[in-house]
C-alpha cells in the first residue's frame, strides 16, 4: 500500500488455515472459524484481490502440506511467513521462513538480505550402533554447540554446523 505499487513484485499468497481452531471437525471448524473471523478473511481477500496476491480460503489446506504440494520445486527459491517453510527444502529449493517485516520487503520488490553464516564441518567416523539414529547425532552436536560444551559463545555466534562428510555419514539412512 505504501510503496506505491499495483501489484506485489513478485508471485505471493494468503492462506487463511492459522485461524481455524481443530475442535469438532473439519466441516464444523472450518464452519465456526468463518464466522468467527469474518472480518479477518474478509479484509486479507480483499487485499489480496486488490494487490494479485493469491488467496486461499478458510479450509483450503494447511500451510504446512500446501506448501510442498503446490509451491516446492527443485531449483526454486521461496520466502515464507511460515515456520515450517524451510521444509520445502527437502525438496531441494531454497525455502526460507521470514518475519512479516522481511516478507513485505520481498512482496513489494525492495532488496532483502541474508547473511550466510560462517560454516563449521563435522567429520563424522565409526559406525552408529544399537537404537542410535541419524537424527541423535546431530542433536548431540547441536547440544554441544549450542550449550557451550565446548565453544564460548562469542565463538558460536554466526556460525552453522554442516554434517556429512567422512566414512561415518555412510551409516545415515538419509543424505546430509
Amino acid at each position: 500500500m505504501n510503496a506505491g505499487r499495483e501489484q506485489v513484485a513478485v508471485p505471493s499468497t494468503v492462506h487463511c488455515d492459522h485461524l481455524i481452531q481443530a475442535y469438532k471437525g473439519a466441516k464444523e471448524d472450518v464452519a465456526t472459524a468463518t464466522k468467527t473471523n469474518e472480518e479477518v478473511y474478509n479484509f486479507l481477500r480483499d487485499v489480496s484481490s486488490r494487490y494479485g496476491i493469491g488467496f486461499w480460503q478458510p479450509g483450503a489446506g494447511i500451510i504446512h502440506q500446501v506448501v510442498l504440494e503446490n509451491y516446492a520445486f527443485p531449483g526454486g527459491m521461496m520466502v515464507g511467513t511460515d515456520s515450517h517453510t524451510p521444509n520445502a527444502g527437502g525438496l531441494g529449493m531454497v525455502a526460507i521462513g521470514v518475519g512479516g517485516a522481511d516478507a513485505v520487503d520481498v512482496m513489494t520488490g525492495m532488496e532483502w538480505e541474508l547473511k550466510m553464516p560462517r560454516l563449521i564441518g563435522v567429520r563424522l567416523t565409526g559406525k552408529l550402533n544399537g537404537w542410535a539414529a541419524p537424527k541423535d547425532v546431530i542433536l548431540c552436536h547441536y547440544r554441544i554447540f549450542r550449550f557451550g560444551y565446548c565453544f564460548t559463545f562469542s565463538y558460536r555466534k554466526g556460525y552453522d554446523l554442516q554434517h556429512g562428510c567422512g566414512s561415518g555419514s555412510y551409516d545415515f539412512s538419509f543424505p546430509l
